[in-house]
């Protein structure tokens, strides 16, 4: 039977979308990216990823485009489903070699799209060419107010970041060193309650600032 790697960001949807296409007589994984979610597609490609655009488009095409940028991937078929109109032209841009239909229309553009896989597809340098001409900041999703942690940056990174939005603070260890965060903890960062992260390359992780509860009055608890 044929293996896809369904990618969503939903996990509900996901579930309900992977549901039918194993109706469909496909093999699928529709676990949730990770840090590592392009080891086993490496080792082991599928026979075609479909990436759901309808709810984070960007994510969407920074897959895809992570898929191509890869010697291991870039010859799987990739189908995007559903999206915006106003994002599909500029995803298409950067692929143009690639699916596009609905989930109405799922199992036909899928079953063409393995049946025919590209013999010379498009690739891209760098997993980051959905960002190009855009400012570095929003490239790595650096936002105001955030807590930003480097994975394994050069050195001197904090110079080539500039100026960072208000609010935004790296985080540093007692020496006042920039401290990095544990790559192995990426996967489960984003189930923790109250914390959140963006991760735009393999590098870097944003956590919202932790809010801490308002004091209580001791005398109105006795």
């Amino acid at each position: 039977m044929p293996r896809v790697r369904l990618i969503h960001s939903d996990p509900a949807e996901a579930r309900d979308h992977a549901a039918r296409l194993r109706e469909a007589g496909y093999v699928v994984n529709h676990r949730q990216l990770d840090a590592s979610w392009q080891v086993p597609l490496r080792r082991n490609p599928p026979d075609a990823v479909v990436i759901d655009l309808s709810r984070v488009p960007s994510m969407g095409r920074d897959v895809g485009v992570a898929l191509r940028s890869s010697e291991g991937t870039r010859g799987v078929p990739i189908v995007f489903v559903g999206g915006d109109s106003k994002k599909l032209p500029g995803i298409k841009k950067l692929l143009p070699d690639a699916t596009y239909t609905t989930w109405g229309r799922i199992r036909s553009a899928l079953k063409h799209a393995i049946a025919r896989p590209l013999v010379v597809p498009i690739t891209h340098d760098s997993a980051l060419a959905g960002y190009s001409g855009t400012p570095l900041l929003k490239k790595l999703g650096i936002k105001r107010d955030a807590v930003v942690a480097l994975l394994g940056a050069p050195e001197d990174f904090e110079k080539t970041l500039g100026s960072l939005p208000v609010g935004t603070k790296l985080r540093r260890d007692a020496r006042g060193r920039l401290q990095p965060m544990d790559p192995g903890r990426l996967g489960s960062v984003g189930r923790l309650g109250g914390i959140a992260y963006t991760q735009t390359t393999d590098r870097f992780e944003l956590i919202r600032p932790k809010v801490e509860p308002p004091p209580t009055n001791r005398g109105d608890a006795q």
